[in-house]
């Protein structure tokens, strides 16, 4: 099978990266101290310094705090470890309406719980836990109402895990295998189910039960313009969904990222494959370039690609242009940004998770996937046979507590589906007492032979 040979070239590609960086990297020995007196912060508390914000659950050292850490233990391979636990989430509550082509209007009250259980044993070191207790299989906590009066309420508690994985260095785990730190044995690794995103989200966006091994800081003498390279080998087996965002139980997924960075831009390259038996089997690629141009403008280009042996909503072949370009008006703390896209044929993501959406979320607030209830996005995130661009001005007021964005965007769809549609957004958001959020946003949309969508919604957030 085609995945097979795919594992041993990331395999061997993750191996040669190690001994490329132990024959060519620059060699030398240094020596440091840190000092055992702490040391204050450059400027005292002040009203411009609120202070640090304690986590839900803090034993151990403080998160972001000041001053001496505890010993801690030694471990038998000359490890030390200093466990501290921190307890953290974000709760979201969203009340919203929306109306789309004419179709009843749906009022919904959604809620979401993100809870994290963090449990750092050093710098490196660490195993973290996520509940989502409050939605399931794209059910949310919360009621629903629409036009011919029908009711519905969510009650999709559970005890599922959403995350669960250990993260670490292989140098700092085990240092008695490398004690003067010159045989490039700092090989980072993560393992169990987590987050994985390539290229923004484009290319691969899914919490999967994974392996990852990255090299991080391979560098060259010959190469001077290289200031860092890192490689990253994935290969996931379980909790894998598919580009419409729906599960495949039979996936397994490969992957070989890379990212470079140059003087003048930092450039990745990413090739991955998903093989199943239920499903059409997949390869996907990515090129990417971030970069600033005059010194005040940022922009990203990205090009990715997907070829399937058979055309499914799974798996098909297709390109995908992907740009952002923004910058600051001078004397001002705000952003403008122009943000457009070209799909050629049909492009299909590796991996996208259940509330992802499409790979076009990314454009601006009419494309993008809200995450909690069924509002949708004011445009369709999809990139089939489609260009398009949004243009939006962000506001920020009050030491950065407030800002407003508005942004006009639209987009052109060939093939099965003909259609232009454009549309106005707006998005008002607040921060207040340091946990507080507080946003309303809203859209309208207009599209060829259909009668003009529009939504509103508010959200109320904590974050603890």
């Amino acid at each position: 099978m085609a995945g097979k040979p795919l594992t041993t070239a990331v395999a061997f590609l993750t191996l040669l990266a190690v001994w490329t960086w132990e024959t060519g990297a620059a060699g030398g020995s240094a020596s440091s101290y840190v000092t055992d007196d702490p040391i204050p912060f450059a400027y005292p508390p002040d009203a411009a310094d609120p202070g640090r914000t304690r986590p839900l659950i803090e034993l151990g050292d403080p998160f972001l705090g000041n001053g001496n850490l505890r010993p801690g233990f030694r471990l038998s391979g000359g490890a030390v470890w200093q466990p501290r636990l921190w307890v953290y989430g974000n709760y979201r509550s969203s009340l919203h309406s929306y109306q789309l082509d004419n179709g009843p209007t749906i009022r919904e009250w959604a809620n979401r719980l993100d809870l994290f259980s963090n449990l750092q044993l050093t710098g490196t070191e660490r195993i973290l836990l996520g509940l989502r207790p409050l939605d399931d299989a794209g059910g949310f906590w919360g009621q629903a109402w629409s036009d011919d009066e029908q009711e519905s309420f969510g009650n999709d508690i559970n005890e599922n895990v959403s995350v669960l994985f250990f993260e670490g260095d292989l140098g700092e785990l085990l240092p008695f295998l490398d004690e003067d730190d010159s045989r490039g044995l700092d090989i980072g690794f993560s393992l169990g189910r987590q987050q994985i995103i390539f290229q923004d989200g484009l290319l691969v966006n899914d919490r999967m039960d994974a392996l990852g091994l990255t090299k991080n800081n391979l560098r060259w003498a010959g190469l001077p313009w290289m200031n860092n390279l890192r490689l990253t080998a994935v290969y996931a087996w379980d909790e894998i969904n598919r580009d419409d965002n729906g599960a495949d139980d039979d996936a397994e997924f490969y992957g070989l990222f890379s990212a470079i960075d140059t003087r003048f831009a930092s450039i990745e390259i990413d090739l991955a494959y998903v093989e199943s038996d239920a499903a059409e089997d997949l390869w996907v690629w990515g090129l990417g370039s971030t970069q600033r141009l005059m010194q005040t403008h940022n922009l990203t280009l990205r090009l990715n690609g997907s070829h399937a042996g058979e055309d499914t909503p799974q798996a098909d072949d297709g390109l995908l242009l992907f740009s952002e370009l923004s910058w600051t008006p001078h004397g001002t703390e705000n952003v403008f940004y122009i943000n457009g896209f070209a799909g050629k044929d049909n492009f299909r993501s590796a991996a996208r998770e259940e509330d992802a959406g499409g790979p076009l979320g990314r454009t601006g607030l009419l494309f993008a996937a809200r995450g909690i209830g069924t509002y949708p996005s004011a445009i369709s995130n999809r990139g089939d046979e489609s260009y398009g661009a949004a243009i939006g001005y962000q506001m920020i007021f009050n030491d950065n507590s407030q800002h407003l964005i508005i942004e006009a965007g639209a987009r052109s769809a060939e093939g099965l589906v003909d259609q232009d549609t454009g549309g106005l957004a707006v998005q008002f958001q607040q921060a207040f007492a340091k946990r507080y959020i507080f946003q309303v946003d809203g859209f309208a949309t207009s599209a060829d032979d259909q009668s003009p969508s529009y939504g509103i919604r508010s959200e109320f957030q904590i974050k603890f």
